[in-house]
């Protein structure tokens, strides 16, 4: 394991960690890792204590956007929430100084838990209709312009792992229950993604259907390196969860009401709204920690001729 950057600066070789992890107990029954390190560096001996603490999925979903690579916002681009990243973060003058802007943030998410043993269903290539039931995994997912994609909850949490998905077609997921969609691999959005609509017979007409889905019902899960891409009239309200992945807005009407969390965003145009997450929704495959770094008390040694 690496040292941590305390023994990095001066350009000093830092040699010989000692890492103990210590579980103690946490509220909700989660627990919080303290990890002591003992590094060296030349003829100094020093010691550090790391404290990783567990947030709850609401403390997850606390921004707009969250981007572990720094995060620049082009003029073009329209943002209603907190922006944070663990490096920097540059906004146009037009940014609502209401919202909170933070950079270097210590908050570290792990990666993300896709469900495995699924039943692996043959790829699937929608142009006309098709409706989706059950835990499945795909490797591919195609949607045609002319086609329909329906995942069906059925009053439950459904759960889909899918390598590549290409919608060019209309994509609806109903049944009154929670669609959580893990990307392995590549996806790629055109058209608007409607989750539990308000009409049953509601038609797609212009894009516009923001106000149609509840983020709360659509939860999509990025694996390491995988990539979200919106495009043309992509519209997702979406918790999207991938701190390993990379999440591109192409298009003026490319929308995410929601909140994402990403290594690296593209903002080359498009929209994003903060949507805050219900209380009592777990996301199976999000997890996050806080963490800190604190010198252990006493003083540096150093070796003696």
């Amino acid at each position: 394991m690496c040292l941590p950057k305390l023994y990095q600066k001066n350009k000093l070789k830092a040699t010989g960690a000692a890492f103990i992890p210590r579980l103690k107990p946490w509220a909700f029954g989660y627990v919080f890792v303290t990890i002591v390190a003992k590094g060296r560096s030349e003829d100094a001996t020093e010691k550090v204590q790391i404290d990783l603490v567990p947030v709850t999925t609401k403390e997850i979903f606390t921004n707009a956007i969250f981007s572990k690579a720094n995060l620049t916002v082009p003029n073009r681009v329209h943002i209603t929430g907190n922006l944070e990243s663990a490096g920097t973060v540059s906004v146009p003058s037009s940014f609502d100084p209401h919202f909170v802007v933070t950079e270097n943030s210590p908050k570290a998410f792990l990666p993300p838990a896709i469900p495995t043993g699924l039943r692996l269903a043959p790829n699937v290539y929608v142009n006309q209709a098709l409706t989706i039931q059950g835990d499945l995994q795909y490797n591919i997912i195609s949607v045609a312009p002319n086609g329909t994609l329906i995942f069906d909850t059925q009053g439950k949490v459904q759960r889909v792992v899918v390598q590549s998905l290409f919608a060019e077609g209309n994509v609806f997921a109903i049944g009154g229950g929670r669609l959580e969609l893990y990307v392995t691999s590549f996806a790629r959005f055109q058209t608007p993604f409607i989750v539990n609509p308000a009409y049953p017979n509601l038609t797609i007409n212009d894009g516009g259907i923001t106000n149609f889905s509840d983020p709360n019902d659509l939860l999509i899960i990025l694996a390491d390196d995988a990539n979200l891409v919106l495009r043309d009239n992509a519209q997702i309200n979406s918790f999207i969860y991938g701190p390993g992945a990379s999440v591109q807005l192409q298009s003026a009407r490319s929308t995410i009401k929601g909140a994402i969390i990403a290594s690296k965003l593209d903002l080359q145009d498009g929209n994003v709204y903060f949507g805050q997450i219900e209380d009592g929704i777990t996301a199976a495959g999000a997890a996050g920690f806080r963490r800190s770094i604190a010198k252990i008390a006493g003083p540096m040694t150093r070796d003696r001729n």
